[in-house]
């Protein structure tokens, strides 16, 4: 992996899981330090899955992010994380990804990047970003992704491409953190589910279908049900979005 393009990144040739390794040393922590590699043996993903990242086919990644003043709702976190790595990958060139509830990002309706958030006891959100790079399509972990190759935009340097990806963090980080009454606005629009046909899937056993209409004030979905025409408060689940 290439040198890091500022020293708050570090690179790492092979870790288990960079949430974990940041967490671990939450209490030397400071704002925006991140940890990169491309080899991540035991990720985690959103609700206890795995998230493994193989040398030569894409990044995993951790940022130390500071907690807002005024103790926003932990679910806020992860939205504006997603809202974040949805504007880095627009930049890229992927012009039409979006992101799906709550945030996982989509490039016609397939998984390129996910990521999943944690509170460090001390003041920081970890935020971990995992992108599909080079994946071909027999290297993807599932049908339902893709990556910035496939897309055809290739990434040449990981270590600048990571930079950038900070870079843009740091900045829509701040914004937010000075902007608080506009973040309903903000995020929705960053939301590519609201609006949508949605299968909401709680268990093995229960799902439902309904429209998604909006997030609340803690960054959970509101969903129109089929079944009522209730709304309803989907806190964690997995969202799908469904061919109008």
């Amino acid at each position: 992996m290439s040198a890091p393009t500022a020293p708050h990144i570090e690179f790492l040739e092979s870790v288990d899981s960079t949430n974990s390794y940041l967490v671990s040393r939450a209490g030397s922590l400071t704002p925006f330090h991140t940890v990169a590699t491309e080899d991540q043996t035991a990720g985690r993903g959103r609700l206890g899955r795995s998230w493994e990242c193989s040398r030569g086919s894409g990044v995993a990644m951790s940022i130390a992010l500071p907690l807002f003043p005024g103790s926003p709702e932990a679910g806020i976190y992860p939205l504006i994380v997603g809202s974040a790595v949805l504007d880095f990958v627009r930049k890229e060139g992927l012009i039409g990804a979006e992101m799906k509830w709550p945030n996982d990002i989509l490039v016609k309706g397939s998984k390129i990047a996910g990521i999943l958030c944690e509170m460090a006891p001390t003041g920081f959100v970890i935020a971990g970003v995992g992108l599909n790079l080079s994946h071909t399509e027999a290297q993807l972990p599932h049908e339902s992704a893709t990556s910035f190759a496939l897309e055809g935009v290739p990434v040449s340097e990981i270590g600048t491409f990571v930079g950038r990806l900070v870079d843009t963090m740091r900045n829509v980080w701040s914004a937010a953190a000075n902007n608080r009454a506009s973040w309903a606005s903000y995020l929705s629009a960053s939301l590519g589910t609201i609006g949508q046909r949605v299968e909401v899937v709680e268990t093995r056993t229960k799902s439902w279908g309904g429209t998604a209409v909006g997030i609340d004030d803690e960054g959970h979905l509101i969903v129109r049900s089929l079944d009522d025409d209730s709304l309803r408060t989907v806190v964690a689940a997995d969202v799908f979005h469904l061919r109008q």
